[in-house]
């Protein structure tokens, strides 16, 4: 394969990544095709959609707005 002496030659062959671990053992649907991937993967096994990430806010985050809801109206009030 001839480069041209400004193009940059990438070795695809060597991987510095490595392979990622899925846990098999907690499956839930894909939303897509309904066929049971793990918990934690980024797409689809079967059909390769990429799947939405979770929005969901910890718990703890909704208690420290409270807090500081609460906090305000008590300034505002004193």
């Amino acid at each position: 394969m001839m480069f041209e002496e400004d193009e940059e030659y990438f070795d695809f062959e060597n991987k510095s990544e490595l392979p990622e671990e899925l846990d098999f053992k907690h499956l839930k649907p894909c939303p897509y095709c309904k066929k049971p991937i793990p918990e934690d993967s980024i797409s689809c096994l079967y059909c390769g959609n990429s799947l939405p990430l979770s929005t969901k806010k910890p718990a703890w985050m909704a208690w420290i707005l409270v807090f500081l809801v609460i906090c305000t109206i008590l300034l505002a009030v004193f």
